[in-house]
């Protein structure tokens, strides 16, 4: 299983944000049901082209290594766990701050075929918001419509096209988004960056049918694409220097998923 993505949002105040990353998820030993544990690996990239005075870091690095298991516990109730070992920095400053624990745990409970809730919570690896609920409900009236209210990402999708042996769904929706990065100053002084931002989102996605309940695994190649506006974007530095708060900007991106 493989996930690549590619995304960009263009110059705002000077700076233009340009990010892509790449992951693979190896299924491991079926000593434990079905489905297996799972190791999953993440390549990420971030080019960040500013004015030199604003001592911003070019280039920021996230790689890391971690298990996914989804267990069920009953009828109506699937245990998830995630979490990740990562390496996030500009490259030079690779001290202590440039590793972080990320991961998460959720329950999902399954009221009937339509309504699902949601309950858990990511640990983000972030200096600004260490810690992020995952709680809210997905709810599908009809095979057409799909609404994730779901923190940190909510969404609402509606079945475009049913080819039979691929589906074409569109959706909106938003996310608060962002990471913590260790870097090394223009002066040689180690710093920590912390970025965050609001989006809002429209979306298309082109997928197989999902497998029916109780199967697990990937059912085919994705595509997705999205347009999008970002807000209420900062830049914090944990040496106290002053935030940097960028205009809005658009938001265009591309991912492969299988």
């Amino acid at each position: 299983m493989f996930r690549a993505a590619a995304e960009w949002e263009p110059e705002a105040d000077g700076i233009t944000i340009y990010n892509s990353d790449f992951s693979v998820s190896i299924p491991m030993y079926r000593s434990h049901g079905q489905p297996p544990p799972v190791l999953a690996a993440g390549l990420s990239f971030t080019d960040l082209d500013a004015p030199t005075a604003l001592d911003l870091p070019s280039e920021l690095y996230d790689a890391s290594l971690g298990l996914r298991w989804l267990r069920e516990i009953n009828d109506r109730w699937i245990l998830r766990l995630t979490i990740d070992g990562v390496f996030a920095s500009d490259s030079h400053n690779t001290s202590s701050d440039s590793w972080q624990l990320r991961g998460g745990v959720f329950g999902m409970y399954s009221k009937d075929r339509q309504t699902k809730w949601t309950f858990g919570a990511i640990a983000t690896g972030r200096q600004d918001v260490p810690v992020l609920p995952a709680a809210g409900v997905i709810w599908q009236p009809s095979p057409r419509w799909r609404v994730d209210l779901i923190l940190p990402q909510p969404r609402a999708s509606y079945l475009l096209v049913d080819c039979g042996d691929r589906q074409h769904w569109v959706y909106t929706g938003g996310a608060i988004t962002g990471g913590t990065w260790a870097y090394r100053r223009a002066a040689g002084a180690d710093e920590l960056l912390t970025y965050r931002e609001w989006r809002l989102l429209l979306g298309w996605e082109s997928k197989p049918p999902a497998n029916p309940p109780g199967v697990y695994g990937p059912t085919g190649i994705k595509y997705g694409a999205e347009i999008g506006y970002v807000i209420g974007r900062k830049f914090e530095f944990d040496s106290g220097a002053p935030d940097i708060e960028p205009d809005g900007t658009l938001l265009l991106r591309a991912a492969v998923s299988r």
